[in-house]
């Protein structure tokens, strides 16, 4: 049942949804590029990118103490989005010193601890303003849209930066004033103020959130086989990434027009010709019954990589079968606060989801930097994959148990 009655507050939600995907959109598609340009034109070793990569999943563990702040202190949803999302993408403004690593990391930690922040607000709004298929229709097509855009941006961007490749520095900065402008959408927001925060009654205590996250995790085993499973793929994916970085750049020798082809539109096109079968599947089976097919098509992604060593083109199958687990991996991961909270304060079970993948983001994509130091990309991809079939076999096995 939807807390706000007022229809505008629900065109409202839908116009801030639409706005903010689409316009952060080609900032994500940039974004999701630079651990191949890094390794590519400011030749970053597979350290360096490890530790990269490692910000994104690492920093989702501050992001969570920032919500908790932020709701121990005041219940305006809205002024917590808003800041967070300005933090996000104020560091890539300022585009010439983006040519140093060091403030790349900068800019990109900035990124990723305050676009995580945003979530548990933006997704309570949600869930106030919309019915629960509203939700999912919402995002599985917005989703949809914002990689019909990342397609077109594939098209003629790869040849933009084998021209200069120094041009991606000036893009950042123009596509982060582009995401900028949803503030102003962001500011209209409709909400109902929460009377008190799930994480008040012991704000003053460091452990008191991970206590209160354990408990929201022993009240709920769906739940918590959720965060099994994801925790088990999500980590095979962190894994392999900086070995994917290496393997691009240096063992197939991409040129920056043949990954963004391949990442920007065989990705796509696995996106948006499986999202209304993922959303199909959203209504007729439990997000834990999902989990497994997720799983095992990221699970054979890494071994079609590299198959693409002999013949390069198979890479774009390879991004067309990751297209398909990412677009259905997305939809359940930001239905599942709404989805097991049912009519309760969804921020607690979005914010644990941020917490989890923060981490194994502690551990993963550093450990796979550092094996593929030691033995090469090679390995470490089929170990990712073994890895990943290895969810898929978890996930199976407890819901038997369950059933």
């Amino acid at each position: 049942m939807s807390f706000n009655k007022d229809p505008s507050a629900s065109w409202l939600t839908k116009l801030n949804f639409l706005w903010m995907s689409l316009s952060s959109e080609p900032f994500v598609a940039l974004y999701a590029l630079l651990p191949f340009i890094l390794a590519k034109d400011l030749k970053a070793t597979a350290l360096q990118i490890s530790l990269f990569m490692a910000i994104k999943p690492t920093l989702s563990v501050f992001s969570y103490y920032w919500h908790v702040f932020i709701q121990t202190k005041h219940t305006n949803l809205k002024k917590h989005l808003m800041l967070a999302w300005a933090l996000s993408f104020i560091p890539f403004l300022i585009y010439p010193p983006l040519k140093n690593f060091g403030y790349c990391l900068l800019a990109a930690s900035f990124y990723q601890l305050f676009s995580k922040a945003a979530m548990p607000p933006f997704y309570e709004i949600c869930r106030q303003n919309l019915e629960a298929k509203e939700r999912q229709k919402l995002i599985s097509y917005t989703y949809l849209f914002s990689f019909l855009l990342s397609a077109l941006l594939g098209l003629f961007f790869g040849k933009v930066l084998d021209k200069n490749p120094g041009n991606w520095k000036i893009a950042s900065a123009l596509f982060s004033l582009m995401a900028l402008t949803s503030l102003y959408v962001q500011n209209k927001l409709l909400f109902k103020p929460a009377s008190q925060s799930p994480f008040s009654e012991r704000k003053h205590h460091l452990l008191a959130p991970i206590k209160q996250s354990i408990s929201l995790l022993n009240s709920s085993k769906e739940f918590k086989t959720f965060q099994i499973g994801f925790m088990i793929g999500g980590s095979a994916l962190m894994f392999i990434g900086p070995a994917l970085s290496i393997f691009y750049a240096d063992t197939l020798e991409l040129s920056h027009k043949s990954y963004t082809y391949a990442r920007y539109i065989f990705m796509s096109l696995g996106i948006i010709g499986s999202t209304p079968l993922w959303k199909k599947a959203v209504e007729r089976y439990s997000l834990n019954q999902l989990i497994p097919w997720i799983s095992l098509i990221f699970g054979i992604f890494p071994l079609v990589v590299i198959f693409s060593y002999f013949h390069k083109p198979i890479l774009n199958s390879a991004f067309f079968l990751y297209g398909i687990a990412q677009a259905g991996s997305h939809l359940i991961w930001n239905l599942s606060g709404t989805v097991f909270a049912h009519d309760q304060d969804s921020n607690p079970y979005t914010a644990l989801n941020i917490l989890m993948q923060g981490l194994r983001g502690c551990i993963a994509p550093i450990l796979g930097g550092f094996f593929t130091y030691l033995f090469g990309p090679l390995v470490v991809l089929v170990l990712g994959s073994i890895l990943a079939f290895t969810s898929v076999w978890v996930m199976l096995k407890r819901q038997s148990k369950i059933s």
